[in-house]
């Protein structure tokens, strides 16, 4: 097990660099909100969010799979071309699906042009980070932060040529995106120069399938209660209460990468202890560390965030958006919740119990759903907040729950 300064000089690397890339993701928000103004950005981030929600018949759970079973298995390396060849496979019916369908429900809403770009940038960035599951599973922390950072850098640079010429347009900035993800993608291939050669028969592939339902279903679950207050604030009050309510959202979602970056440094770690010989006091030390990094983290983000997030959004984006820097005061605990759950999570996936994961998931996700539909059409975008954050305390009890009677199974097989 790797001493706990081995541990912080890792996390240091690593979150310095994925904390740097999202303040680069927050100016980006930032200033594609300022520039094209609420009902602008209300058509862009409906677009994406439509895109992101169904994404997850792309993914199918299997980066998280592929990070946990890439951490442990020798044959790591056989792993990943089978997740891409099922992720080129998947992503082809999907793009034709979340083109066509959204417009002929929602012509007023939806754009062809617009959503065909979005599917484009979803389904690179969905490889890319592919390759950085992979890469987090070894262990090569400066790798994936190096990628992290040239996506970011290509990504707001775009956007700031976008406007250094005038353009105001959405479907310009999704074009911009979606060209800073492919080149991200390149680099990758670049940098890893990863053996794609040995591809699985059949039945490896329907196994990789078969193994990823779980993390496919926990996937699916996230996005929805992460993706479908945006989705349904557009079509129950109007692209500008999704443009008003969308750049806190989006803030808070960017500022995840710092617990995120813990969970990706101490997951295989704790993989590593639990298929080794080490014993309880070793595991609980690694499970201690986790969870007090990560409340540590989350206590500082949202007291940050709670006091300074209104009066610097209320300056940065002015009158348009004077409830936005509201909706962020709401939503900041949710960056304590979200850090202890990264932290439970951890936990849960290294054991194996990812199935145990869905229940909790799935009780947020449709109970968001239903109290959205009665908060909205009354509270709006501020009445979204306040189930975002209800439904992120939710889950940290049912994670807990799970993961303390995970603890309670791992000292019974090991005393």
């Amino acid at each position: 097990m790797p001493t706990l300064s081995e541990l912080v000089t890792k996390l240091t690397l690593f979150g310095g660099s994925n904390g740097l890339a999202q303040v680069m993701l927050a100016v980006y928000t930032i200033l594609i909100a300022r520039i094209l103004g609420r009902e602008g950005y209300g058509i862009f981030i409906s677009s994406y969010s439509i895109v992101t929600l169904s994404s997850f018949l792309v993914n199918w759970g299997m980066d998280v799979w592929l990070f946990r079973e890439a951490s442990h298995q020798n044959a790591a390396s056989q792993l990943l071309p089978n997740v891409l060849r099922l992720k080129t496979c998947f992503g082809a019916g999907w793009s034709i699906l979340v083109v066509l369908l959204p417009i002929l429900l929602f012509p007023n809403q939806f754009t062809f042009s617009l959503l065909l770009l979005c599917v484009i940038d979803v389904w690179v960035e969905s490889i890319t980070n592919t390759f950085l599951a992979f890469s987090n599973a070894q262990k090569k922390l400066r790798q994936s932060s190096t990628v992290i950072l040239v996506s970011r850098v290509l990504r707001l640079g775009g956007a700031i040529g976008l406007v250094l010429i005038g353009m105001d347009h959405p479907l310009a900035y999704a074009m911009g995106r979606a060209l800073a993800n492919i080149v991200s993608l390149l680099f990758v291939l670049r940098l890893m120069k990863p053996s794609l050669a040995v591809m699985g028969d059949k039945e490896t592939l329907v196994s990789t399938w078969r193994q990823s339902v779980p993390y496919s279903f926990s996937e699916l679950l996230v996005l929805i209660y992460s993706q479908a207050d945006v989705t349904l604030l557009a079509l129950l009050a109007g692209k500008s209460a999704a443009g008003v309510y969308s750049p806190a959202v989006s803030l808070i979602n960017a500022l995840f990468v710092i617990p995120n970056a813990v969970y990706l440094t101490f997951l295989p770690h704790t993989v590593d202890s639990l298929s080794s010989n080490c014993n309880l006091d070793e595991k609980r030390k690694l499970l201690g560390w986790s969870l007090a990094v990560q409340a540590s983290i989350g206590v500082g983000l949202a007291l940050i965030v709670g006091t300074l997030g209104k009066p610097a959004l209320d300056f940065l984006l002015q009158k348009d958006y004077s409830m936005t820097g509201r909706i962020l005061t709401v939503l900041s605990p949710i960056l304590l919740l979200k850090a202890i759950n990264f932290g439970f999570v951890t936990w849960i996936v290294a054991i194996g119990w990812q199935k145990r994961r869905i229940l909790p998931q799935a009780l947020v996700a449709f109970g968001g759903i239903l109290a959205n539909l009665l908060v909205i059409p009354s509270h709006g975008p501020l009445g979204a907040a306040w189930v975002y954050l209800a439904g992120e305390g939710v889950l940290a009890f049912g994670y807990g729950l799970v993961a303390w009677r995970g603890w309670q199974k791992i000292m019974a097989e090991t005393l």
